[in-house]
């Protein structure tokens, strides 16, 4: 397991993490930032437990990201 946090209030649009990782990520319709799929928020910062099958994925959607918003916390 590992965690995804993702700074949803920094977050520009572009969706490059949904493109990398759909089962990760998805565009809110209602502002056009991107939400972390099935997170808890807190202070603008979401974050979900993710299992190891995702990790490659969520990876490249950290390296994608052009704000640099998506952080992962691997133990």
């Amino acid at each position: 397991m590992f965690k995804v946090l993702h700074y949803k209030e920094k977050c520009l649009g572009c969706a490059y993490c949904v493109e990398a990782a759909p089962a990760l990520f998805q565009v809110n319709d209602s502002d056009g930032k991107v939400d972390l799929i099935g997170s808890k928020e807190k202070n603008g910062i979401q974050s979900l437990s993710v299992n190891d099958a995702l990790l490659d994925e969520a990876k490249e959607a950290a390296e994608l990201c052009p704000a640099k918003i998506i952080i992962l916390q691997i133990k």
